[in-house]
């Protein structure tokens, strides 16, 4: 037993972005916070790890500059490693979508790695793509729904070229991640004396790096 009040133990709290424009292959921007404010750190990374404490859909409404009331949608990803603790945010992308659909086949919440890679092409010359692995000890995580299970994305046109919707599939994979959640809530919280960062956890970027596949 503890005797007299606990003691706070503030976390240090790190923001990451994934970063895919005009890069040979992803990377996390990565953000430290420094008082009441995040500060980009020079150095770019290509994974992080931890346990996994919370997947939570966000709407982030932009109030200044050129996007000023657009609404951006994203998924703050929570992982703690000992006192240090890193909020990812996670685009509606291709490559935010693949990585969610991994997180739903997540069992248990420890010991769990976020990658950036660039995929190989599938012939000589042929296209890459930015994209992420989920590992749980090591071992590769695989996607809970296969596209054959998933809502299909609708076609349409914009601008003259033909472009798909994926705004039921988004609907479909953000109720399922709401409810796990709830479990990673029930089973992996945060300790009582630790205290999560008392300045906002930046607001994701309007970024299109989404690719058409």
């Amino acid at each position: 037993m503890g005797l007299g009040k606990p003691q706070r133990k503030d976390l240090k709290a790190y923001s990451l972005k994934i970063k895919t424009k005009d890069l040979p292959k992803p990377e996390f921007v990565v953000s430290e916070r420094q008082g009441d404010k995040f500060v980009e750190l020079l150095d770019r990374e290509y994974s992080v790890s931890g346990n996994l404490i919370g997947v939570e859909p966000k709407e982030t409404k932009i109030t200044s500059g050129q996007h000023a009331g657009k609404t951006i949608k994203s998924v703050n990803v929570t992982l703690t490693d000992g006192d240090q603790i890193f909020f990812v945010t996670v685009p509606w992308s291709n490559l935010g979508r693949g990585l969610m659909n991994s997180l739903l086949s997540l069992k248990a919440f420890n010991d769990v790695e976020i990658g950036l890679y660039q995929t190989k092409p599938k012939t000589d010359g042929g296209k890459t793509y930015p994209a992420t692995s989920l590992r749980q000890a090591g071992e590769i995580v695989r996607w809970r729904f296969t596209q054959e299970e998933l809502p299909k994305p609708e076609e349409i046109i914009f601008k003259g070229e033909k472009m798909r919707n994926f705004e039921e599939q988004e609907k479909f994979l953000a109720a399922q991640l709401v409810e796990l959640n709830k479990i990673i809530k029930a089973t992996a919280p945060v300790k009582p004396n630790e205290k999560v960062a008392d300045a906002a956890v930046p607001a994701p970027e309007d970024v299109k790096d989404d690719v058409p596949f």
